[in-house]
């Protein structure tokens, strides 16, 4: 295989020196992990810019805010409202399924079971799958 050489300023030089012994790889493969990088940066910057992402912290956002409306509704004990709330959180979640293609409806699962119970240990539960739902619809939409 033939070989190109690049001509790099001391101070390049250097960065790309102290990368390389950072990663304990060779110059010419440091560079081109940073190559590599760098072109996962621009996607996923491309990706932020995107009205799929737009699309997808628009549902997070419904989720969070649906699911803080139930446990709003519970604490006053309004039990219709709180009913009313459930079958919002699974409007949301079945619009996220079929538009995103993102199984979050366990949250809707979760947060009837809260609904029904009152429960503190249903609540921390709840809250612990909306947080991983909104990171799972966000991951999903990066990584596509």
């Amino acid at each position: 295989m033939k070989r190109k050489h690049l001509a790099f300023s001391q101070s390049d030089f250097s960065l790309i020196e102290s990368f390389a012994e950072r990663l304990n790889l060779p110059r010419t493969k440091a560079v081109m992990v940073a190559v590599s990088r760098f072109n996962d940066a621009q996607k996923l910057i491309s990706r932020l810019g995107s009205s799929d992402f737009d699309k997808a912290v628009w549902y997070a956002t419904k989720l969070c805010f649906s699911v803080q409306s139930l446990k709003e509704k519970v604490a006053e004990g309004n039990a219709e409202a709180a009913e009313l709330q459930l079958q919002r959180i699974n409007e949301i979640t079945e619009t996220i399924f079929t538009r995103l293609k993102i199984d979050v409806r366990d949250v809707a699962y979760i947060a009837s079971q809260y609904a029904r119970t009152k429960e503190r240990d249903d609540l921390v539960t709840l809250n612990e799958a909306t947080k991983e739902a909104v990171k799972e619809i966000v991951r999903s939409i990066l990584t596509r």
